[in-house]
Order: C-alpha cells, then sequence, then structure tokens
C-alpha cells in the first residue's frame, strides 16, 4: 500500500503530495519499487502533472512559486549504514536543483520542515557528533534535538541545539509572519532546555519552545508530565497563536484547569495556544476505534 506523508499548495493551485510505497506502486508510466519514497504534482482536478522518485523524505514543503523544498535522511558519507540529515530543492517542473546534508558520526534525522521569507527552517535529531556549518558539538545522550534555519541556498545561518541523557528530537515546526519559530519536541525521562527541566515516567513527554527569528529562546511549555501524549501536526496562524493535534491515552494536562480525558484506547486533540505559551482552549474527539490526526492547517 501506499503511504502520504506530506501535502503542500503553491498559489497556482497545484498539489504536491510527498508519499512512501511500501509494496510498490504506479503512477503513469513510472513504476515504484517497494520502500521508494515519491512525489507527484497535480493540478485542481486532480490531473497528476509530473511525478518523480526520490531519497526517502519525511516531510515537504512548497514556496508560492511552486519550488518544493524536502527534508528527511540519506546514507551518510562514503555509503556508511549511519544516515545523515538531507534537504533537497526541486523546482516547479521536478527537476533537483540542489542537494545538502548535514551529519556526523552517528544517525542523523531531518523530521520536519518549512519555509518563510526565503528562509528555510528545519528540525530533527543528531547522535554523537555533527558538523553543523562552521561548528561542531556532541549529543549529551543518545540523541539530542536540532532546531536550524537556513538561507534559500541551503546555507547554514544559525542552528540550536539540546536534550539530556535520553532519546531527544525535534518532530514539527511551526514559523509564523515574523518569523518566530515554534518546535515540538519529544524526549525520554528528562531534559533541560533554559532554564526548566522537564521530566516524565512515560514512555515520552513533549513539551514547545518557542524561539525568535535570531534564534533566541523565548519560553517553552511543557504538554502533560506523567501521560502519553503524542503531537502529529502543528499550524501557526497570522497573529502568532500556534495549534498542535494528535493524540493521547487516558488523559492530557494542557494547563491546571484544562484536562481532556479520552473514552478507550487513543483520543484525538486540538489545542491552541498563545504567542506567549498559554493554551487557551484544548478539544477532545472521542471515538470507540482508532482514530489519528496526520495534519493541520488553519489560516
Amino acid at each position: 500500500f501506499d503511504i502520504p506523508i506530506s501535502i503542500g499548495i503553491d498559489e497556482n493551485n497545484y498539489v504536491y503530495v510527498l508519499g512512501y510505497s511500501s509494496a510498490g506502486a504506479s503512477f503513469q508510466d513510472l513504476k515504484l519499487m517497494k520502500s521508494d519514497s515519491y512525489i507527484f504534482k497535480c493540478n485542481y482536478s486532480g490531473d497528476i502533472v509530473w511525478v518523480k522518485t526520490l531519497p526517502p523524505a519525511d516531510d515537504l514543503e512548497v514556496d508560492a512559486e511552486g519550488n518544493l523544498f524536502l527534508t528527511g535522511s540519506c546514507s551518510g558519507k562514503d555509503n556508511t549504514s549511519q544516515k545523515d540529515i538531507l534537504l533537497t530543492k526541486y523546482n516547479t517542473q521536478g527537476s533537483k536543483q540542489w542537494l545538502k546534508t548535514i551529519g556526523g558520526d552517528g544517525n542523523d534525522f531531518g523530521m520536519a520542515i518549512k519555509v518563510k521569507n526565503n528562509s528555510i527552517y528545519i528540525v530533527g535529531s543528531y547522535e554523537g557528533a555533527i558538523t553543523i556549518g562552521p561548528s561542531k558539538t556532541r549529543s549529551n545522550g543518545f540523541s539530542d534535538c536540532l532546531n536550524s534555519k537556513l538561507s534559500s541556498n541551503g546555507i547554514i545561518k544559525w542552528a540550536k541545539c539540546g536534550g539530556r541523557k535520553g532519546i531527544d528530537r525535534a518532530i514539527k515546526i511551526g514559523v509564523d509572519d515574523q518569523e518566530n519559530i515554534y518546535v515540538v519536541i519529544e524526549f525520554t525521562d528528562s531534559i533541560s532546555f533554559g532554564n526548566k527541566l522537564f521530566k516524565t515516567s512515560s514512555m515520552s513527554g513533549t513539551f514547545i519552545a518557542k524561539y525568535n527569528s535570531t534564534g533566541k529562546l523565548q519560553w517553552t511549555n511543557q504538554i502533560g508530565e506523567n501521560q502519553e501524549i503524542y503531537c502529529q501536526a502543528v499550524s501557526v496562524d497570522n497573529t502568532g497563536n500556534f495549534y498542535i493535534a494528535g493524540k493521547f491515552r487516558e488523559e492530557a494536562k494542557f494547563s491546571d484547569d484544562l484536562t481532556l480525558y479520552s473514552w478507550d484506547s487513543y483520543d484525538t486533540y486540538i489545542a491552541k495556544y498563545s504567542p506567549t505559551g498559554s493554551c487557551l482552549w484544548a478539544i477532545v474527539g472521542n471515538s470507540q476505534n482508532k482514530s489519528e490526526i496526520t495534519d493541520l492547517s488553519v489560516s
């Protein structure tokens, strides 16, 4: 079967879909092999304009002109088994413009990407030592989270790293019109960020971190504490309010006076935060069957 991963729309209403084929598939004259990643462009009527295979990718962003930016992971230098963060740009005709990698001696993953005002933002994780532009750093634990800003040509402007002794990774990102960056971070056990220490006894904990356009940390806010909560989608409106959506088990505490409860197994949620990090509201989608939210958009 085929799994759509991410979708983007340009100003001419062309739709771009990033996906993954687990068993092989056919698009027009292109036959996909098992485990191929693909991207296709279609018009507003659903007619496919072109389709391409590409290295494994986890997220897609489209700018106003229809240029495509993808992030994911690829084999490291010298085709080693370690993975490097991958950043690729395609033009609106599907022709590759350039490819950049960021990596070190461990497995490094690009997990989400945004484009705003000719800048590219990527979040992900890295293990061990890594070279990011002119700088080198090493993870504090098994893996640390990475938040980076790059030029439109893929040149790193700045990068922020953080983590503790467990598995820490930045999984989602949103950017507002002032280029404030909202990053969703998953961690195990505990993690220090800014002047706060977050802990969890669940399988993983989740918190939001806001940075300004120069990469300075503004605030952090943990979602729950010892609760099983997952964030699977983010979006930012034009006034800087931040929205998250995902799933949780049993209960999810978003503030001292706002807790959601699930009916059975996992239920979905959507929550809205102010630009200063206060949770304004949260709603639950109860279902007797397994349900998930995979994407979110606000305008």
